[in-house]
């Protein structure tokens, strides 16, 4: 009976079989052989999931062929495993991951290793046909080539180093129009294991260097110290950053001895000028200073007054906050300035025509009613040329009269907390 354990899954006929048929037998399994040489192209992952294509006996498989690009019908939502069955096998593929979706591929065949083949990328692998515990190889790590290896494309190298039959330290790549050779620093500048590149002392000058060629990202943290700065460096504003500060802003820095915000703190704050008991006054705004100067509780102060310093020496001004005065005062006989009045004196009053003094005062009523006195003189002419005198209306309301000094108004505060 035949059977197919070899690893392309050939017809293995026995002894005495296939009589008659034998050459088209040999013929096939021929074919089989070149289709193990071949490019395939098989979708092998009809849903979104793991999947096993088995190599079929004594017939043509894509599976078989040297070159498989594996397809899918199913867009990929995750990397997926294709197992190569049976797990006796032990064959080469080269296995190009064309399925859609742009997951990676896993290459099994049994519990050992297997092999990732990212999306759209070709690897060359091994199946080792252990049985259950079968592995997968990717046959080119540690490719080690002996002649010339051309790279047409991209050439892209996960790992982290490169090692060429030349490697001195501190060399760079530089290339010559045909190749890249080791090529090692020249003239002032020199290049360490590290990557660390060492420019001489004054190598490099003014001249040199375009404007604006040098920003804070080509410098590294405390690159330029003190010392790299000569005297006379004649740094100025235009030298930093985009000149947001003037040439004059950055004199003022001249004679900074220590941290300016250092400084700052130890400096008088504005609260510290307005303590707790504090007037402020503005001629204009009204806003409460504790928005406007952003601290303190302050309230309106001397509606209507205007303040006065204290004196310890007079009982109406030795006692802050003390209050008095009115703005309209009404004068009493006492606040009078000293005065006379106009008196006749040492007359004689007597009935109008009494002569019986030179001067006489008479009193009477008129033909009005009117309450009237007569002063008269004497005289053996005329002894009745007389002035007459009367009482006049009152002047003057007794009214309070304006107490207000000179003043201008203004918004006055007191700081309570």
């Amino acid at each position: 009976m035949a059977t197919y354990v070899n690893d392309l899954r050939l017809k293995e006929i026995s002894t005495g079989d296939e009589s008659g048929t034998w050459g088209s037998s040999t013929n096939r399994n021929l074919e089989l052989i070149a289709e193990g040489f071949a490019r395939g192209t098989k979708d092998c992952f009809s849903s979104d999931a793991d999947a096993t294509e088995t190599m079929a006996d004594g017939s043509t498989d894509e599976i078989r062929k040297l070159y498989l690009k594996v397809t899918s019908s199913a867009t990929l939502s995750a990397t997926r495993t294709l197992t190569l069955a049976p797990n006796t096998i032990s064959k080469v593929w080269i296995i190009e991951n064309a399925t859609t979706g742009s997951q990676a591929i896993n290459i099994s065949q049994g519990s050992g290793a297997n092999v990732q083949i990212p999306n759209g990328e070709v690897k060359v692998v091994a199946t080792d046909g252990a049985g259950s515990g079968a592995a997968v190889y990717d046959l080119f790590t540690d490719l080690n080539v002996a002649g010339n290896f051309k790279v047409s494309g991209d050439l892209t190298v996960t790992g982290d180093d490169i090692t060429l039959g030349t490697n001195t330290a501190g060399h760079l790549l530089v290339a010559d129009g045909t190749n890249y050779n080791p090529v090692a620093l020249s003239g002032d500048a020199t290049l360490a294991s590290s990557g660390a590149i060492t420019i001489a002392n004054d190598a490099v000058e003014q001249a040199m260097i375009a404007d604006d060629a040098v920003g804070a990202d080509q410098l590294a943290s405390n690159a330029v110290v003190d010392a790299s700065v000569a005297s006379g460096a004649a740094i100025d504003a235009t030298k930093i950053a985009d000149g947001s500060v003037s040439s004059a802003e950055f004199q003022h820095l001249d004679g900074v001895t220590s941290a300016i915000q250092t400084q700052i703190d130890t400096k008088t704050t504005i609260a510290s000028v307005y303590p707790v008991g504090s007037i402020y006054i503005n001629a204009t705004n009204s806003t409460n200073p504790g928005t406007l100067l952003g601290f303190g509780t302050w309230v309106a102060f001397g509606a209507g007054r205007v303040p006065i310093g204290i004196d310890s020496s007079d009982t109406d001004f030795d006692t802050a906050e003390e209050t008095g005065g009115a703005k309209t005062h009404t004068l009493t006989e006492a606040e009078l300035p000293a005065h006379r009045h106009f008196l006749f004196r040492n007359v004689t009053v007597g009935n109008i025509g009494d002569t019986t003094s030179t001067l006489s005062a008479a009193h009477h009523y008129d033909f009005a009613g009117e309450e009237r006195y007569r002063i008269r003189k004497s005289s053996s002419t005329n002894a009745f040329l007389e002035p007459d005198i009367t009482l006049s209306g009152q002047t003057g309301s007794g009214s309070a009269h304006n107490n207000v000094q000179p003043y201008i108004v203004v918004y006055m505060w007191k700081r309570t907390a």
